[in-house]
Formats: C-alpha cells, sequence, structure tokens
C-alpha cells in the first residue's frame, strides 16, 4: 500500500524586528530590544516614529547572557519575562543568512539546523555542529535564531517569554554613524523542556523549519520494478533533467511524481534534487546538508522519516524531489543519499 505523499512545507513568511534605543549611558554598547511586532532598524538607524522609548539606563528582562566581559549594556529588570536558557552561540554571521527563528527538538532537527548556513557562512555551521553536539533533548530544546543588528555587533542575548510567545533581546556594540551593509547574528539558546510553552510562538512571524528544503513531491515505489538507491542524487531543476530523472521510475509512479511537482510549481530561486531512497515504511524525506570538515567536501543528502520502528522483510523503494533556496546550495558539493 502506498504511503500519503508528504505536503510540502511552504516557506514562511518572515518579518524580523528590532527595535533599538540608545539608553544614553556612558557605555559603549547598547541595547537593541527584539520585538517581533516592530519594523527592523536598519544599520542601527531609525526614525523617531518608530522608536519605542525606554527609561534611560533600563530594560525589562533578566540578565542578558554572553561572552564574559562582553556584556554590552546592563540588562537587568525586576520585572523579568525572561526564560531560564543557556547561550549555547552567538556570533555574527553572514548578511545573505535567512532570518530564522525555529525549535529544535531532536537530533534529527538538528542534523538538520547547520544546513541554514554551510552555504552561506561555513564557519557557523561547524561552530553550531559544534557546540550543540550533546544536548540532551530528553530535557532541553534548543531555539535557533537569525536576528539583524543593523551596523552594530551583537554582545549579548537573553531569550524572553510572554505568554506563548518568545522574544530575542540582545546588546550590541555602539554602531557607527555609517555602515556599507547591515549585519546579523547567529543566536542558539538550550532551554528546558519545562520551560518552553507547549506551542510556541514568534508573534507575526511563522517557526521555520528546523533546515532548509521542502518536499515537492514524495512517493512510494511499485516493488519489483523500482530502481536501486541513487546514492548521489540528481539535481532536476531542468525539464531535460526530470525528464532523465523519472525515466528511471515505473511509470505509475514517475506519474505521481509529476502530478505532485504540478501542485506545487517550482519558485523563483530555488533549485531541485531527485533521490530514490531505500528504507521500511517511510512516511517522509528530509534535506540535510553537512558542514564541511578538514577531511571531508560538502555533502547534501536525503533522509528518510518515518518508520523508525518498522521491519521490512524487503527494502522498500521511495522517489523524492526536494526544493532548495539557490543561495542555500553549497559549492561544491557532494550530493549523498542515506536511508
Amino acid at each position: 500500500m502506498m504511503p500519503s505523499p508528504v505536503e510540502p512545507l511552504l516557506p514562511p513568511h518572515r518579518r524580523p524586528s528590532t527595535v533599538a534605543r540608545n539608553l544614553g549611558r556612558a557605555v559603549s554598547a547598547m541595547v537593541l530590544a527584539v520585538s517581533l511586532s516592530t519594523l527592523t532598524a536598519v544599520c542601527g538607524h531609525q526614525s523617531a516614529a518608530d522608536a519605542v522609548p525606554l527609561p534611560a539606563g533600563t530594560v525589562s528582562g533578566p540578565s542578558v547572557s554572553g561572552p564574559a566581559d562582553a556584556q554590552g549594556a546592563d540588562a537587568q529588570g525586576a520585572d523579568a519575562p525572561g526564560i531560564e536558557s543557556r547561550l549555547v552561540h552567538l556570533a555574527p554571521t553572514s548578511p545573505s543568512a535567512d532570518r530564522i527563528r525555529t525549535v529544535i527538538t531532536d537530533e534529527r532537527e538538528l542534523a538538520r539546523f547547520p544546513g541554514w548556513f554551510t552555504a552561506v557562512d561555513a564557519r557557523t555551521a561547524r561552530d553550531i555542529a559544534v557546540q550543540t553536539a550533546g544536548t540532551d533533548f530528553s530535557k532541553s530544546v534548543l531555539v535557533g535564531w537569525v536576528q539583524d543588528t543593523g551596523c552594530a555587533t551583537a554582545t549579548g542575548a537573553a531569550l524572553d517569554r510572554v505568554g506563548d510567545r518568545l522574544e530575542l533581546r540582545m546588546t550590541t556594540t555602539t554602531p557607527p554613524a555609517q555602515c556599507a551593509a547591515g549585519t546579523q547574528a547567529a543566536v542558539v539558546f538550550e532551554v528546558a523542556q519545562s520551560a518552553m510553552p507547549a506551542r510556541p510562538t514568534f508573534g507575526a512571524d511563522h517557526a521555520d523549519p528546523p533546515g532548509p528544503g521542502t518536499t515537492a513531491a514524495f512517493t512510494y515505489l511499485n516493488p519489483g520494478t523500482a530502481p536501486h538507491d541513487d546514492p548521489a542524487g540528481t539535481e532536476v531543476t531542468q525539464d531535460a533533467r526530470l525528464a532523465a530523472f523519472l525515466s528511471q521510475l515505473p511509470a505509475e509512479d514517475a506519474s505521481a511524481v509529476r502530478d505532485q511537482l504540478a501542485a506545487h510549481p517550482a519558485r523563483e530561486g530555488e533549485r531541485r534534487f531527485g533521490y530514490v531512497l531505500s528504507g521500511c515504511r517511510a512516511t517522509g524525506v528530509n534535506l540535510l546538508i553537512s558542514p564541511e570538515d578538514e577531511t571531508s567536501a560538502v555533502a547534501m543528502s536525503a533522509v528518510l522519516t518515518g518508520g523508525e520502528s518498522a521491519r521490512c522483510i524487503k527494502a522498500e523503494y521511495f522517489a523524492a524531489v526536494i526544493s532548495v533556496p539557490a543561495h542555500l546550495v553549497p559549492r561544491p558539493i557532494a550530493r549523498t543519499a542515506v536511508a
């Protein structure tokens, strides 16, 4: 019996926001109060109409954590809405990085997370992979966030909770009067499961998936006529390459893939990759973009999901087409498929 196709996750609409105010204290840092209901300050500048006034020298919430001796402005508050968390990663990242907000709940999701950075900021991808290794997901989750910091550099961060909504506050260096381009900060917190809302939200923004890649088509291949695994995968962005990929599939299954792709046409600025994978009772597929290291090239792989506890006498085969924003596809790339 053929499993139901997995509907692709539609790319979320992101409206990052940053509210900045000079607290007027004689220190070399300022506090950016990040609220998803306000507009992002560009290069540290915002109009008086956009600014949210705060009493000089004060800000609500718990102490902002960051590297030792790099806390920036004082961020203590008696009426703190803060959520107890540990700052795992805080560093500038490429302006090209997607402005993401996501909650990571297990090892599979964690394996996908560096893929947001591998192609645009390989160092951040490697650092996050190392710093988050060993997370105990039986007790904790990770919250990942990429936030505009204008012309300033982030020096500390804290996570707030207002009902089910998560909010980010940051301390930064004092921005210069002008800069050629704004910067962003990549932030990862470890949070106890007991401290998280049951259904966390990010205000007006939708939560992003743990990693890039959306399923454009996924189907079970009829037994007896299915091809072997395609461990390299193949790009199917162009019509000719898609036709070549589909030609290896049983006719009925190739037709099912075509129908799903027709229902989810390619978007501008994305590339598509096709995989044939073997497994057992799989219900979906995820994309992994692994950070490169000293011994291997960047690898982009597809991994089946679902059916982890199932046992099959014979392997079952599945075909998948995954869409990836073009700027997140690493170059060069070694593509491998993992069952």
